[in-house]
């Protein structure tokens, strides 16, 4: 009596077609993961840079620290490049480059949108506070990606807390991507 040692290629071929069932049944599940993740991360980023940037500015009462969007081709989405921080030394309202202290770049298709256009694209801290006449109470942030429904709203206010909002297509956020 023979014994078996391996398998069919019917078996093998049953296998594979499973698997790829499988697959193109979890896939776009995947990349919905991953894309939810990719916002998430940029709007935890944004929250720890303006974090880190008010806490700069209590510890050093004496310059103001600015939040710049790093400046790209795509001026839909200039904010969703990166950002860079610094103290601003000399007192203009924006960052020379021996004032930058860090710099935050991305390259993803994540956007970040500012629901306000202001003539000052920087977000300036003095003394734990947002020095910027333009942006009233509250600056608002929409991170999302046209391909994605879900989006997440920052909202910071001029005491310079943040705070952040997931929304949906059906929630009642500020903007659309």
């Amino acid at each position: 009596m023979k014994t078996q040692k391996a398998f069919t290629i019917t078996e093998l071929m049953i296998t594979v077609a499973v698997i790829a069932v499988i697959a193109t049944a979890v896939l776009p599940n995947v990349q919905f993961v991953i894309l939810n993740n990719t916002i998430t991360t940029k709007t935890n980023e944004l929250i720890r840079v303006i974090s880190y940037a008010r806490s700069e500015s209590i510890l050093n009462p004496t310059n103001s620290i600015l939040i710049e969007a790093i400046n790209n081709t795509n001026s839909d989405n200039e904010w969703g490049a990166g950002w860079k921080v610094g103290a601003d030394t000399n007192g203009d309202n924006t960052l020379a480059d021996d004032e930058v202290t860090k710099v935050f770049e991305f390259n993803d298709s994540v956007t970040v949108d500012q629901l306000v256009i202001y003539n000052d694209d920087s977000i300036i801290f003095e003394e734990g506070r947002i020095r910027r006449i333009s942006c009233n109470n509250e600056c608002v942030f929409i991170v999302c990606n046209a391909e994605h429904s879900l989006k997440q709203e920052i909202t910071l206010r001029r005491i310079g807390k943040a705070r952040t909002k997931v929304c949906d297509t059906n929630d009642d956020c500020n903007a659309g991507c």
